[in-house]
């Protein structure tokens, strides 16, 4: 990852490194990289399916993972920089 050039490459390689554990089923690693990919990545996109996946994966372990994601992407739709993507997190979060 340090050989990467910008924050935006370094979260979108994070995010295939959690997709990697996640097909090997390692779900703990793979929830580490998503959680990674969220705090680099400037992508709404990616943002909103990385925390979707965690939902996914987290909720047979943590009971609150759906409630805390959900909130997290709720506090991003009120962002001014994701004023344009606003209909996809409201979607994510339907």
């Amino acid at each position: 990852m340090e050989n990467t050039n910008s924050k935006a490459e370094k979260a979108r390689w994070e995010y295939l490194t959690a997709q990697l554990f996640e097909r090997a089923g390692k779900d703990s690693a793979s929830i580490k990289w998503y959680e990674k990919s969220i705090q680099h990545s400037s992508d709404p996109i990616m943002e909103v399916y990385a925390r979707l996946k965690i939902v996914g994966l987290s909720s047979e372990n943590k009971p609150n993972a759906l409630e805390e994601n959900l909130n997290q992407l709720l506090l991003l739709a009120k962002k001014d920089k994701y004023t344009g993507y606003r209909d996809i997190i409201y979607y994510a979060a339907a």
